[in-house]
């Protein structure tokens, strides 16, 4: 139908756009709308044009990230969420989980720090999380910690943020 309609582009160039001739007019659905209305607030985010607060220098805990990975071992489970700056928890996977349980022979082990980070890497990825801000503590004295770092690494996602060019 779309070929009825348009004979073509033409060679003839206004102001370097291209100029369709069609048969019939345009109907209220060809119309495109002054007004843009974003409905994905993480836009700016993901092409790195938001803004980033460093936080303050005298500040114990810097805010400056967007997504920050959080790991919590207790003596029942390991968990690991990904924690937007806002506050919210955007990921958790956590090794109490049913799907993730069955499969683990301990809960709070090496291995089952391992399998929660390629789960949570697993999810990041289908979220759109590319990177994020990888926790800024003792990386050294747990080994669980760093088999879970491990697991993210594997699994693809970056453990840095990228910084905007500006």
């Amino acid at each position: 139908m779309a070929s009825t309609l348009l004979r073509g582009v033409r060679g003839c160039c206004r102001r370097g756009l291209r100029v369709l001739h069609c048969r019939s007019s345009l109907s209220d659905n060809d119309v495109v709308s002054s007004n843009l209305t974003n409905r994905n607030p993480r836009n700016l985010e993901q092409m790195l044009l938001a803004h980033k607060h460093g936080g303050f220098e005298l500040d114990k805990l810097s805010c400056s990230y967007w997504h920050k990975l959080v790991f919590e071992s207790s003596g029942q489970s390991v968990s690991g969420s990904v924690v937007h700056v806002d506050g919210h928890v955007v990921l958790r996977v956590s090794s109490s989980e049913w799907g993730i349980r069955k499969q683990l022979v301990s809960a709070t082990d090496r291995s089952a720090a391992a399998a929660v980070a390629s789960v949570l890497a697993r999810r990041c990825l289908e979220a759109g999380l590319l990177c994020v801000q990888a926790p800024t503590g003792d990386r050294e004295g747990s080994l669980r910690l760093q088999a879970f770092l491990d697991g993210m690494k594997e699994g693809g996602v970056l453990l840095t943020e990228l910084w905007s060019p500006r």
